[in-house]
């Protein structure tokens, strides 16, 4: 086995975290830790998974896999007796976590606060799980912590010690957030215990990884902090520019609230640094962001998880250490490549099971050898139980479970919970949904499909259902059953005369994939007048894509850049410029937004290949190599990507080292003549 990269890796997640909003502080200086590890490392977007839900997108960032594999699928889970729901535990999750991988190979790690870690795991270190820090703010005091939140228990007196009540907070913090918070009747206005107890749980939670880095030996750490999302969620529409719906003094008195929310998440990041050697890799990460501007809505849709709503499908990503290229961007980094590239920073395989990728151009090209692989990790024996998963049966404490369901109950993620079935019923349903989703963003409609027709079946009148379950049809170019689905809908959506704007949309995709774009075209543009920022930027991608089925190009360009004008993250409208600017030979347009659909959907082969196609006509073949070879690797049923593989081998290109996208280099007989 290769040598480690770094001595350490600490791992730090920031729940919800935004570039949108980092730049303008990092600019003016208000985020002076954050800025020192951006010039001193590398970094990048993150691309999220669909749905953006936190349960599950934080456990693919410490497995490396989708959800489908992990399973790890909604907030919730049926009790065993099928009469009630607890919160999703670390026993739901089917496969090892980077601390149970690197316990097993004997390497000592930690983790806090990570979601779904409850009860804590019995790894070779030191496992403070999601219940730890939780604070209510109808309760400020403390609770007796409940069992299975210290691994080693032997230690759970110490750690209950470093816990922080709401009603020990010193009130100048609280006017860091509020400065006019004495204004503000507590009796009649709960929004200052709300922020209390976010505040408390923070610093419960930073106590608890600094006392692990300051007193236990280390290889890697990996610590959790949720505040950015639930602050987001309960103030950001108060962020400035105000918002027409915000009360003006209500926006006097809360729009800090956010901005200070990340300039105290820069100050704790401080701390963690300093007790981060130079041999240590520090990677920052967050599972999706949060919309601050424009595309803010106003309410969350009145539907299970509908505050996600809200997140932006890309987090952040940024990375210090030994071997590590310095004030550097990187680019199509996903949740799913964290993992991959933590195992090979510390000199261990990558599972061949994993959906993730080693991240080989954020380091020196140098220093950063081929990764080894191994069939799955998951085959690998641990026969002195150093990994320290959970055997399958353990149960939930149901007090533990009260608590925190009230907690993501208050957040709007799940739904009143009562006594009997039907709490259970919901949870089941939604966690199937996550399921299909996950395999439709993973390009695999056909699994996908009997899991949506026995959703349908089990609740025929939920129309997000029905909406996935269409959208699934036409993605196996079933058009007219998803018109059948599409039927169903309409009978459920009309309001007033007028369709819903996402029925509109399927009836307008349903019209292309029936060679009739012209009426989807018309059906289209009726929609886009009256609809939000968001949704019509959505609308807008649909009529471009219409266009490009009648191959009028530059009609399509045009639609396609009004989406982006809007929401510039839009990634089928960088897909639509891409192949509007390869039909119309603007080879550096086509290259320019190639590029952004890689760095938006880097797990989708169809976006590497486009790349690899404005590479051909750029002359930079070498890197064109590289796009298709990555295509094939995501999806190797891609045919005319493998044929590209062959041709550009033939003439004798060879693929690029990893730090570079770009080459001149060009054989004789060029093929992008052709």
């Amino acid at each position: 086995m290769r040598g480690p990269l770094a001595e350490r890796v600490l791992l730090v997640g920031w729940d919800a975290a935004d570039w949108k909003l980092i730049h303008p502080l990092l600019d003016s200086g208000q985020m002076p830790a954050l800025a020192g590890l951006v010039e001193q490392g590398v970094i990048g977007d993150l691309a999220s998974l669909d749905p953006t839900y936190s349960p599950t997108v934080w456990t693919s960032i410490v497995t490396g896999k989708r959800p489908h594999k992990h399973g790890v699928l909604w907030f919730t889970e049926p009790t065993p007796t099928g009469d009630g729901i607890r919160p999703v535990r670390s026993t739901t999750r089917r496969c090892k976590a980077l601390w149970n991988v690197l316990g097993q190979a004997g390497l000592a790690s930690h983790s806090v606060g990570w979601w779904a870690s409850h009860p804590a795991e019995p790894i070779d270190g030191v496992c403070v799980s999601n219940e730890f820090a939780r604070a209510s703010p109808v309760r400020p005091c403390l609770k007796p912590l409940p069992p299975g939140t210290v691994h080693p228990s032997s230690l759970l007196s110490t750690f209950d010690e470093l816990r922080i009540s709401p009603e020990e907070l010193d009130p100048s913090i609280l006017r860091f957030f509020v400065p006019r918070a004495a204004e503000i009747d507590q009796e009649k206005d709960d929004r200052l215990a709300v922020l209390g107890a976010c505040l408390s749980e923070c610093f419960t939670t930073h106590n608890a990884i600094t006392s692990i880095l300051e007193n236990q030996q280390w290889r890697f750490a990996s610590v959790f902090f949720d505040t950015i999302d639930h602050l987001s969620h309960g103030f950001m529409q108060y962020h400035p520019p105000k918002l027409a719906h915000v009360d003006a003094r209500d926006f006097e008195l809360f729009h800090h609230v956010v901005t200070s929310c990340y300039r105290l998440h820069d100050l704790l990041l401080a701390r963690l640094l300093s007790l981060a050697d130079d041999d240590t890799a520090v990677i920052l990460v967050s599972d999706h962001g949060f919309h601050s501007d424009h595309l803010r809505s106003y309410g969350a849709p009145k539907a299970p998880a509908g505050p996600a709503a809200c997140h932006r499908p890309y987090g952040i990503f940024a990375m210090k250490g030994p071997n590590v290229r310095r004030d550097e961007r990187v680019e199509g980094v996903s949740v799913l490549d964290v993992t991959p590239t933590i195992l090979g920073l510390l000199g261990l395989p990558v599972g061949a099971d994993m959906d993730g990728r080693f991240v080989a151009e954020a380091f020196d090209p140098a220093r950063a050898p081929a990764i080894e692989t191994i069939p799955s990790w998951e085959d690998v024996e641990d026969p002195q139980g150093l990994g320290g998963m959970h055997p399958s049966d353990l149960q939930e404490d149901p007090y533990t479970a009260t608590d925190l369901l009230g907690r993501m109950e208050a957040l709007g993620y799940v739904e009143k919970s009562g006594e009997g079935r039907e709490t259970a019923v919901v949870s089941v349903r939604e966690a199937q949904r996550t399921l299909a989703r996950d395999l439709l963003h993973a390009d695999r409609p056909s699994e996908a499909l009997p899991v949506l027709e026995n959703l349908a079946r089990r609740h025929p009148d939920e129309q997000r259902v029905l909406f996935s379950l269409a959208g699934c049809y036409l993605r196996l170019k079933r058009r007219d059953d998803a018109a059948e689905v599409l039927v169903r809908i309409e009978k459920a959506t009309q309001n007033d005369g007028e369709p819903d704007a996402d029925a509109l949309l399927l009836r307008a995709a349903i019209h292309v994939a029936s060679d009739e774009p012209r009426q989807a075209i018309d059906l289209l543009w009726r929609g886009a007048k009256v609809a939000h920022a968001s949704r019509r930027a959505r609308i807008l991608v649909a009529i471009g894509e219409a266009h490009l089925s009648l191959r009028e190009w530059p009609t399509a360009r045009t639609a396609f850049e009004e989406a982006v004008e809007i929401d510039s993250d839009l990634a089928r409208a960088h897909v639509g410029l891409t192949i509007t600017a390869l039909r119309m030979r603007l080879k550096q347009k086509a290259l320019e937004h190639a590029l952004r659909s890689v760095t938006l959907l880097p797990t989708h082969g169809a976006t590497h290949f486009r790349l690899g196609m404005a590479l051909v006509r750029t002359g930079e073949l070498p890197a064109a190599l590289r796009a298709f070879e990555t295509s094939v690797a995501l999806e190797p049923t891609r045919r005319i990507a493998a044929r590209w593989i062959e041709r550009l081998r033939r003439f004798g290109v060879q693929a690029p080292s990893a730090d570079s996208h770009r080459h001149d280099e060009r054989p004789p007989d060029d093929p992008r003549h052709d």
